[in-house]
């Protein structure tokens, strides 16, 4: 968990660094709500999956399957809120959401990786 805190500050400094020097159309207050909207819904999805890694083989299963599903329909959603709040998605907004959804999704698919073959 510690790598996830790690990996949100490195990642919201670098950004505001990089919007501050680009003439993107994101704001620093829209990227720093996204990221950070984005890591809490990572570490629900992995709250979720090390709970059930302590479970048996089956519970195991089901647990991975949830998290990294509610993991999709929360990004999912919170897209959707996005466009209905500001009923434009900026070419910026989904580059910046991709690029976060990648990582985030690398990290976490590493992380549990290692935790789950551990047990």
């Amino acid at each position: 968990m510690l790598q996830l805190l790690l990996l949100y500050f490195l990642m919201l400094a670098g950004g505001l660094l990089l919007l501050q020097y680009t003439d993107a159309e994101l704001t620093g207050k829209v990227y720093a709500n996204l990221l950070t909207f984005m890591t809490l819904i990572t570490l629900g999805a992995y709250l979720l999956v090390i709970t059930g890694a302590r479970k048996g083989a089956q519970e195991q299963g089901i647990r991975l399957l949830a998290g990294i599903g509610g993991k999709f329909i929360a990004y999912l959603v919170l897209i959707l809120v996005y466009w209905a709040v500001g009923k434009k998605l900026t070419t910026d907004f989904i580059i910046a959401f991709f690029v976060l959804y990648l990582v985030l999704t690398i990290f976490l698919v590493s992380i549990l990786y290692k935790a789950l073959k551990n047990n």
